[in-house]
C-alpha cells in the first residue's frame, strides 16, 4: 500500500495533470478508493465534473465543497449520516447535482447554498416530505430540470401544488413516486409552467381519468407514463386534447392502453413522431393500423411485450423490432391489420390489493377458456385461413402465460 500511495500521489500531484472531469468507480479496496479521492481533492482543484459511484459520508461531501469550488457537475451517493456536521455546503458554480441518499434529503438540503445558479437537481431518496420541497423551492429558484425519485411522497405531495409558482423556469420534471401518490396538487399547478416540455411519471397507480379531466399542458413535447393501471381512453382523450404539441409519447406497462386508447392517440396527435406502448396486454393488430393511418409523421414505434398482439400475429417477432420493416409490411398488406380477437372486459383496480393478495397468475382453473379465447388467427398473406390445419389439434397444448395475464 505504501508504494501504491506514492504512485497515486505522484500521478495526481503532477503539475501537468490538470483534470476537468473525473469519475471514481467503485473500488473493491476501500482504502485505495479513499486514497484516490483524498489525493484528487487535494490536488485537482480545477475539477468541473466529479462522479463518485462508491458511497461516501457527509464528511467527505463537506471536504468536496470546501476544496473543489469550481465544480459544475456533481454526482454522489451518500449512505453515512454519522459524521453529520452543521456546516454549510457551498457550491458557488454548481449547475448539476445528483444525489442518491440512504435517508431523507432534508438534513443535507437545509445546509446547502447554491446562490440560485443550480439548473438541474436529481434526488433519489426514501421519502419526500414537505420540508424537502420547501428547501428546493427556497434554494433552487432557477431550476430547469427536476427529478425526484422516492418510495413515498405522501408527506410532501401537497407541496407539489406550488411547483408552478415557486419554480417557474422548469422545462423537465420527472417524478418517480410511491403507488399512492395522486398527483392532483401537481397538475393543478403544472399548467402555469410555460417552459415545461418534458414530463415523466413513474409508478403512478393512483393517477386516474378523473385526475386528468381538466389537465392542460399546452407546451408539452414529451410525455412518459410508466406502470399505471387506471388511465383509459377517456383520460387520454382529455389529456392529449389539451396537449396537442406532444411529439413523443411513452405509455409503458399501462393496462388501460387498448385499441380504443390507441385510436384516441392517433386522432389527437397526428404529428406524433415516437410512440412506445410496450407491455400493453390489450392492444391488437388494430392498434398498428390506427397508428399508421393517423400518425403520418411517425418515426419509431415500440410494441414489445404486448401479449395479445404476439398471440394474434405469429410473424410479430420478425417485424415489431424494426419500424422500417413493420411499416413496409403494413403498406404491403394493409388488409391484414384487422383484429379477430374479442376484447376481454377490463379489470377494475380500486386499490393496490391486486399486487399483494389478489394475484391469481398461478391459477389455471380456467385454462380451457384461455385456449378458446386465444387461439391464434394465422391468416397472414399467402397462407389462406381455410387451408390451415387446426394447430391446437395437431400438437400437444403448449401455453405461455405472462404474469400480467
Amino acid at each position: 500500500m505504501y508504494n501504491e500511495t506514492r504512485i497515486i500521489r505522484r500521478i495526481f500531484g503532477c503539475a501537468a495533470l490538470d483534470l476537468e472531469s473525473l469519475k471514481l468507480q467503485r473500488n473493491p479496496n476501500a482504502e485505495m478508493h479513499y486514497l484516490t479521492y483524498r489525493e484528487t481533492v487535494a490536488t485537482q482543484t480545477n475539477l468541473r465534473e466529479l462522479f463518485i459511484t462508491m458511497p461516501i459520508s457527509l464528511r467527505i461531501l463537506a471536504d468536496i465543497s470546501r476544496n473543489l469550488t469550481a465544480l459544475e457537475i456533481l454526482r454522489v451517493k451518500i449512505d453515512d449520516y454519522d459524521a453529520y456536521e452543521s456546516i454549510p455546503y457551498k457550491w458557488p458554480k454548481l449547475k448539476t447535482l445528483e444525489m442518491i441518499l440512504d435517508g431523507e434529503a432534508d438534513i443535507i438540503l437545509n445546509e446547502m447554498e447554491f446562490q440560485n445558479q443550480l439548473e438541474e437537481l436529481r434526488l433519489h431518496v426514501r421519502r419526500i416530505t414537505k420540508y424537502t420541497m420547501m428547501h428546493i423551492y427556497e434554494k433552487c429558484k432557477g431550476l430547469k430540470i427536476l427529478t425526484v425519485a422516492a418510495l413515498s411522497v405522501l408527506r410532501g405531495e401537497n407541496m407539489l401544488g406550488s411547483i408552478g409558482e415557486r419554480l417557474p423556469h422548469l422545462s423537465e420534471i420527472e417524478l418517480q413516486c410511491g403507488s399512492r401518490t395522486t398527483f392532483v396538487p401537481f397538475f393543478e399547478s403544472a399548467a402555469s409552467l410555460k417552459n415545461l416540455t418534458t414530463l415523466v411519471l413513474t409508478y403512478c397507480n393512483f393517477l386516474t381519468n378523473k385526475t386528468l379531466e381538466h389537465v392542460t399542458l399546452p407546451y408539452l413535447r414529451k410525455l412518459v407514463i410508466i406502470q399505471n393501471l387506471k388511465i383509459t381512453k377517456e383520460g387520454l382523450q382529455n389529456l392529449l386534447t389539451n396537449s396537442p404539441k406532444i411529439t413523443t409519447l411513452i405509455l409503458r406497462g399501462c393496462n388501460g392502453t387498448d385499441d380504443e386508447a390507441v385510436q384516441v392517440i392517433a386522432s389527437c396527435l397526428p404529428r406524433l413522431e415516437y410512440l412506445d406502448i410496450s407491455e400493453s396486454p390489450r392492444i391488437t393488430l388494430n392498434s398498428i393500423r390506427f397508428i399508421f393511418e393517423g400518425c403520418r409523421f411517425m418515426k419509431d414505434l415500440n410494441v414489445d411485450d404486448c401479449s395479445r398482439l404476439l398471440i394474434e400475429w405469429r410473424l410479430a417477432p420478425s417485424y415489431i423490432h424494426s419500424f422500417y420493416e413493420l411499416k413496409k409490411y403494413y403498406y404491403t398488406y394493409p388488409e391484414y391489420f384487422y383484429s379477430y380477437l374479442a376484447m376481454e372486459p377490463k379489470d377494475e383496480y380500486d386499490s393496490d390489493y391486486c399486487y399483494y393478495e389478489g394475484d391469481t397468475s398461478g391459477d389455471l382453473s380456467d385454462i380451457g377458456d384461455f385456449v378458446d379465447d386465444y387461439e391464434p388467427v394465422n391468416n397472414e398473406p399467402g397462407d389462406p385461413i381455410d387451408n390451415q390445419p387446426n394447430q391446437i389439434d395437431d400438437i400437444d397444448h403448449i401455453i405461455v402465460i405472462s404474469d400480467d395475464e
